[in-house]
């Protein structure tokens, strides 16, 4: 059985990236808003590095 991936076209302008890495790398906020923020992050990256949803899904296990 096949597990299917949800499709969520990510795009991030420098500014927002430059906030969410401040946010990820700072520690000074909420747990769930330092994971969310990498997730973002991640996920802004995959159309321009090679990787499965498989493979960058794992890199968050």
């Amino acid at each position: 059985m096949a597990i299917r991936y949800k499709k969520y076209i990510i795009r991030l302008s420098a500014d927002e990236r430059q906030r969410l890495s401040k946010v990820a790398c700072s520690g000074k906020a909420a747990a769930r808003k330092i994971t969310r923020s990498r997730v973002l992050l991640k996920a802004g990256l995959v159309g321009r590095v090679s990787g499965s949803p498989r493979q960058w899904t794992l890199a968050f296990a």
